[in-house]
């Protein structure tokens, strides 16, 4: 089956537990015994973020990983330290956000079309992952109310602000009456309402990244608070992206 690898956490000396997302059975983990032995044939396809096939024997308590084979390795993210951070806090949001063993194949392709995405482009800043974190939540469960006000329910165009606590953006009446309601640009409302709902492929990032640069930090505030409000849960990475 095609994984993407995760998360790797040491299991036992020269063993690891695997976190993968997969397209036929959502986030799993597996062992992969060994993995850490120099004669390992399994160590080098097994790291984060490559695209994977692998063969897995299944196991009362963790399926064991008998075979891999590498398909996409991203090697540009790798060597860019800024790449890996856009996609570090890609994958943070991924696993805090999914629970073990639910298929969902939307989710793998929109994670792999980001990291193709990454890999390829050319630009300094990627706004398109928390576009992808938006999306990712809609895929989740938690979708913005984005093109009506979510209070009053008139349509949206400017003049908006976001609350965390209902879930999406307000009208400027409505935002006098919600405690976080915080005021919002209209040029990152118009890309949010945009995309927030949808599930991008590598052609839509770029258009993303184009579209928001110039607004990209205000963005971010918005975006990791609403994550933040839904996780109930911090997000390092996004620490180190609000200093890039």
């Amino acid at each position: 089956m095609k994984a993407i690898v995760l998360k790797k956490s040491l299991f036992s000396e020269g063993s690891e537990i695997l976190t993968i997302y997969t397209r036929e059975l959502g986030k799993v983990r597996a062992l992969a015994r060994s993995v850490k032995s120099p004669k390992s044939k399994l160590s080098h396809a097994l790291q984060t973020f490559f695209l994977t096939e692998l063969e897995l024997l299944p196991n009362k308590k963790l399926p064991t990983v008998t075979g891999v084979k590498s398909l996409e390795v991203f090697q540009n993210i790798y060597s860019n330290p800024q790449k890996a951070s856009y996609a570090l806090y890609a994958l943070e949001v991924l696993l805090k956000s999914t629970a073990d063993q639910e298929e969902n194949s939307e989710i793998f392709d929109l994670f792999l079309e980001l990291l193709r995405h990454l890999d390829v482009s050319a630009v300094s800043k990627h706004v398109c992952t928390d576009i992808f974190v938006l999306e990712l939540l809609a895929l989740s469960g938690y979708a913005l109310s984005a093109k009506n006000c979510v209070l009053c329910g008139k349509k949206l165009s400017e003049n908006v602000s976001f609350s965390n606590r209902r879930g999406g953006f307000v009208c400027e009446s409505c935002a006098l009456k919600i405690s976080d309601a915080l005021k919002v640009s209209n040029s990152v409302y118009t890309l949010v309402s945009k995309h927030a709902n949808l599930q991008s492929q590598q052609k839509d990032f770029e258009e993303i990244d184009q579209e928001g640069a110039e607004f990209s930090a205000e963005i971010h505030r918005l975006v990791v608070s609403f994550a933040k409000h839904i996780l109930e849960r911090d997000l390092n990475a996004s620490e180190l992206l609000g200093k890039l």
